[in-house]
């Protein structure tokens, strides 16, 4: 599973001591958002240039990636959609519930032993859930409704919004 975050750099790159690869999501809002997979979760692709080997400075140019063939993911990496449980998060969420529990509890600081929970999603109605697991299933039904279609050319589950970039990025050749 794709560690989520915002803005991460080389700094922060190695805090769990592994090396990563970042992609960024160009057409997701919120500047620059980044899914983050450590490298050893990684398989190469020959003939595809590192981002940071673009010519053009970037974010990546600051990590120290190795060189040679472009870094795709051994899985498909699962869709996401921003949290915006808060204003100042900028994590990147998937609509797995067990993993939005966690981003509640250790980002949003919310008690596992919570009860009668209010959603303080952006603009929801729901005023109460029963506890956290209620909370959560709320947010992945009603906030991160994310309907992946499959790929024609390859298989894998895509995110209906970043079908196009797949396709583009993975599948050049069957667009022509």
């Amino acid at each position: 599973m794709p560690l989520l975050s915002r803005g991460i750099n080389s700094r922060t790159s190695n805090q769990h001591n592994a090396h990563i690869h970042i992609s960024t999501l160009s057409n997701m809002s919120h500047n620059q958002l980044r899914v983050v997979y450590p490298v050893s979760n990684v398989r190469t692709m020959p003939g595809r240039p590192l981002p940071c080997q673009s010519g053009k400075p970037g974010p990546s140019d600051s990590l120290s990636l190795p060189s040679g063939p472009q870094l795709l993911p051994s899985e498909p990496p699962k869709s996401v959609r921003p949290c915006k449980w808060s204003p100042d998060c900028f994590y990147l969420l998937t609509a797995d519930e067990s993993a939005i529990q966690h981003h509640l509890i250790h980002v949003h600081n919310i008690s596992k032993d919570s009860v009668s929970l209010c959603c303080v999603w952006d603009s929801c109605t729901k005023k109460h859930a029963e506890d956290l697991r209620t909370i959560a299933q709320h947010v992945r039904e009603c906030h991160l409704r994310i309907e992946e279609v499959p790929c024609l050319a390859c298989g894998y589950a895509i995110d209906k919004l970043l079908y196009w970039e797949h396709m583009q990025a993975a599948h050049p050749d069957a667009l022509k």
